[in-house]
């Protein structure tokens, strides 16, 4: 006579209960676990296929769950670079007031350090001035997703 079929939820409380922890030894005999499942009313064949599938989704998912933090990450950092404020007509005293700010900002002094040393301000053309600024704007915003992490 063929044992009776369970639902999942069954299955899984039956074999909870009855499962000794030298079953899971690499000694224990496949055959008695195979026994055993059918005994409590499985297949053991389509437990192993519903596994293997159960794993190969799983790892699936795994192994492409960094493309929706990716996803999510650049968003917001596109939603943040998107406020930075326009400098395109930003008189030449605004755009030095505005580096001189980022100096100050302990998040920043590395970035403005290296850029100060490849720049003469004296020198610098406002077009030059203009694009540091900008890119310190987005620095300081990229830096904001530190904190919030």
């Amino acid at each position: 006579m063929a044992a009776k079929k369970r639902t999942d939820d069954e299955l899984v409380e039956v074999l909870s209960s009855q499962i000794d922890d030298a079953i899971l030894s690499e000694d224990y005999p496949i055959s008695e676990v195979e026994e055993g499942l059918r005994q409590a009313g499985a297949d053991p064949n389509e437990i192993g296929r519903w596994g293997t599938t159960l794993v190969a989704e799983l790892a699936k998912k795994r192994r492409l769950a960094w493309q929706a933090t990716a996803a999510k990450t650049r968003d917001m950092m596109q939603a943040k670079l998107a406020r930075r404020q326009a400098v395109a007509s930003m008189p030449r005293a605004d755009l030095l007031r505005r580096i001189d700010e980022a100096r100050r900002n302990p998040r920043l002094s590395d970035p403005i350090a290296l850029a100060a040393r490849n720049m003469d301000e004296a020198a610098s053309t406002d077009d030059a001035l203009r694009e540091l600024v900008e890119d310190l704007e987005a620095l300081a915003l990229l830096a904001e997703k530190d904190r919030e992490r």
